[in-house]
């Protein structure tokens, strides 16, 4: 059994720790937020994810237990999960990374093994660790996580990426249960790849978004055309992110995007096609706003960034509430101070405000689809994601002006 300290405690510190628990460690958990370690404390995760409040009950003051700086001492495995944010000039900023490697090394550790889960451009992990010497083994293990299925996406890894910047990796294949695979690649290809895989989903979004409005415009049913395009595996790939509805948002994809952009610039390379994902995903996002001006009042029904998520960090729904006028919200998490909205306790008294209602989330029963169905409102779905449990009722997606 190992002893683990976690460094950062989001979604992906916290999932990553609540999975070494599952597979037998001791973990500990650390983060500079007084707020965050308070919510934790009471077994309360600070954010929206589901399926991991119960195992956190499960596993706190058990296998699971915050500590101060104090007791960093204490461990030689150290998680580092923190995050990496853009700067105003979408470069990516360090300071919590580089805070965190320092405030280990200044402990004195001896034969410490750091591993790294936060997002970094190519050449950061070499350049920041170079001259640290108390680490034995460095490992680069980049997270492919989704908010709002976080804890799917953790548990059924079966394929671990990470790259040994120095010693070995011995110890940190230990922490695994029997029957995952390793791929082990250079530091700066798997830094990239984080970039890679993020800047193509965003891209797939923007894409199925471009030839969904086009296809609108030209009375195309653009349902049977996704239908048979997302089935062709072999040349298509799959069918994720080929979701026509609202822009891509959230932490991920917007910072990662502009950081790859930012960092073709700085090495004088033109990349026409990636620089221009962000305007294409801005455009619709403005058509989605035009699509729904017509209407005296609306009103969304979950306004994170996408469905199943309560974050509202670069949400494209926040953006529309706060563009339009007479805008009216029902969402479980209480984000008021943040938005220009009038926010709802109950679905009937959004029905009762709004003229057009934007469902934006899978969570919704039955009863609630029948609510809408029989109120005299339009009814818009954020994306194709949506199901409507209803047979005979097809809701439009958000951003549609001919069915």
């Amino acid at each position: 059994m190992n002893e683990i300290c976690i460094h950062g405690l989001g979604i992906v510190g916290l999932v990553q720790a609540l999975k070494l628990c599952e597979d037998g460690h001791k973990v500990a958990l650390y983060d500079i937020n007084s707020e965050t370690k308070e919510s934790i404390s009471r077994a309360k995760i600070p954010f929206y994810e589901r399926d991991i409040e119960g195992l956190l009950e499960k596993y706190l003051n058990q296998s699971l237990r915050l500590i101060d700086e104090s007791e960093i001492a204490n461990y030689n495995i150290h998680f580092i999960c923190v995050g990496t944010p853009s700067n105003s000039n979408n470069t990516v900023n360090l300071d919590h990374l580089i805070s965190s490697i320092e405030g280990i090394e200044e402990k004195g550790i001896k034969n410490a093994t750091l591993v790294i889960r936060s997002t970094v451009p190519p050449n950061t992990i070499t350049e920041l660790t170079h001259s640290k010497n108390s680490f034995d083994n460095i490992i680069y293990f980049p997270e492919f996580l989704r908010q709002g299925s976080a804890w799917k996406d953790q548990k059924d890894e079966k394929t671990i990426i990470y790259s040994v910047n120095r010693g070995c990796d011995s110890t940190f294949k230990g922490l695994f249960k029997e029957g995952v695979n390793f791929k082990s690649i250079d530091t700066k290809s798997a830094e990239f790849l984080k970039y890679a895989n993020n800047t193509f989903h965003a891209l797939k979004v923007t894409f199925i978004n471009e030839l969904s409005s086009l296809a609108d415009a030209m009375d195309v049913d653009f349902k049977e055309v996704l239908d048979l395009f997302t089935s062709d595996t072999k040349l298509n790939i799959s069918k994720a992110y080929l979701s026509p509805g609202l822009p891509y948002g959230g932490q991920c994809l917007t910072k990662e995007v502009k950081a790859l952009s930012k960092i073709s610039k700085l090495q004088s390379i033109q990349t026409p096609l990636i620089s221009s994902i962000e305007e294409s995903n801005d455009e619709h996002l403005q058509r989605c706003i035009e699509s729904l001006k017509k209407y005296e009042s609306a009103g969304f029904i979950g306004i994170g960034f996408k469905s199943n998520s309560g974050d509202i960090r670069n949400s494209p729904v926040l953006s529309i509430l706060n563009a339009l006028t007479n805008t009216h919200y029902f969402h479980p998490v209480d984000h008021s101070t943040m938005i220009q909205a009038k926010k709802h306790l109950s679905i009937e008294s959004l029905i009762e405000f709004s003229k057009v209602i934007i469902i934006s989330t899978n969570d919704l029963s039955l009863e609630d689809w029948e609510k809408l169905f029989k109120s005299s409102r339009d009814i818009l779905i954020s994306s194709t994601k949506i199901k409507c449990p209803l047979p005979n009722y097809k809701p439009r997606v958000i951003g549609e002006t001919k069915r």
